[in-house]
């Protein structure tokens, strides 16, 4: 399994670590992990969401499968949403690019 590290500061999500050689077509191999930094996010329930398209619950280990239906193509796109009570807090998208 490869993963795929990400930092979350307030509402700014950035890749951390090498994301070079990931390749298409993968099933079931990819991982996203978030570092989160700030109170915003503590105690929230947080889901990633892929392609504006395939949200996945991210456990208390902050990680998360990336899901098949985006792991075919060129690239797919992260962001990371957490909610707690009335509070919504999303991150910004960041693209992972696939060697075809």
């Amino acid at each position: 399994m490869r993963r795929l590290l990400f930092s979350v500061d307030g509402q700014h999500l950035a890749k951390q670590g090498d994301f070079s050689g990931i390749t298409a077509g993968s099933k079931g191999y990819l991982k996203c992990c978030f570092g989160v930094d700030g109170s915003d996010w503590h105690g929230a329930k947080k889901v990633a969401l892929f392609n504006e398209a395939y949200a996945v619950a991210v456990d208390e280990a902050l990680e998360c499968n990336v899901p098949d239906e985006v792991t075919g193509g060129k690239s797919f796109k992260v962001r990371l949403i957490g909610a707690k009570g009335d509070m919504r807090v999303t991150t910004n998208a960041v693209l992972v690019e696939q060697t075809l």
